[in-house]
C-alpha cells in the first residue's frame, strides 16, 4: 500500500483556521500507522482519503479520524505517541492510553464494547426510551466495572 502524504488528505476550499492542520497532520500519521499494520485495506484507505479531503474544517477532520482511531484501539495498536506528538492529548492521557493499549486486543475490544453499551443506554434515556434512574445506575455500574477491569487486567 502507498504512504499517505499531508497533501493527499487536504481538501480544497477548507477552513484552515484553528486546529485544522494539527488534526490533519495527526490523521496523516494515524492513516500511515493503520496502513503499516494492515488494519485497513486499499479500498478502506481510499475511503479515508476521500473523507479527509471532504472535511471542511478541524471538527470534520476529527469526525473522519474517530473511526480510524477506533480501529487502531480495537486492534491494540499503540497510536498514543502520535496524539502526544501533535498535542492532541497531554502526557497524563498519553500514559493512560498507552497503558490501555498495552493490555492487548482482548482488553481494548471489550473496552469499546462496554463504551458502546453505555453510550446506547445514555442515548435511550435521552430519547425517553429508558428510565433515567435505571440508565444512571447502569452507566455508573458500567463505568465502575470498566475502571475495575483496568486495575485488575494484567499488563503485558
Amino acid at each position: 500500500m502507498k504512504k499517505v502524504e499531508l497533501s493527499s488528505l487536504q481538501g480544497e476550499q477548507v477552513d484552515t483556521a484553528g486546529e485544522y492542520y494539527m488534526h490533519l497532520r495527526a490523521s496523516t500519521d494515524l492513516t500511515n500507522l493503520a496502513v503499516e499494520h494492515r488494519v485497513i485495506d486499499d479500498a478502506t484507505l481510499d475511503t479515508f482519503i476521500h473523507d479527509f479531503r471532504q472535511a471542511r474544517n478541524a471538527w470534520e477532520v476529527l469526525q473522519v479520524q474517530r473511526p480510524l482511531t477506533r480501529l487502531l484501539y480495537r486492534e491494540a495498536i499503540d497510536y498514543s505517541d502520535i496524539l502526544l506528538k501533535h498535542s492532541i492529548i497531554d502526557s497524563v492521557n498519553h500514559r493512560e492510553l498507552k497503558a490501555n493499549l498495552a493490555k492487548g486486543k482482548e482488553f481494548t475490544t471489550r473496552d469499546l464494547e462496554d463504551a458502546d453499551h453505555l453510550y446506547s443506554v445514555a442515548a435511550r434515556a435521552a430519547r425517553g426510551l429508558e428510565d433515567p434512574a435505571s440508565a444512571s445506575n447502569q452507566i455508573f455500574d458500567g463505568l465502575r466495572n470498566m475502571e475495575q477491569r483496568k486495575k485488575l487486567h494484567p499488563r503485558k
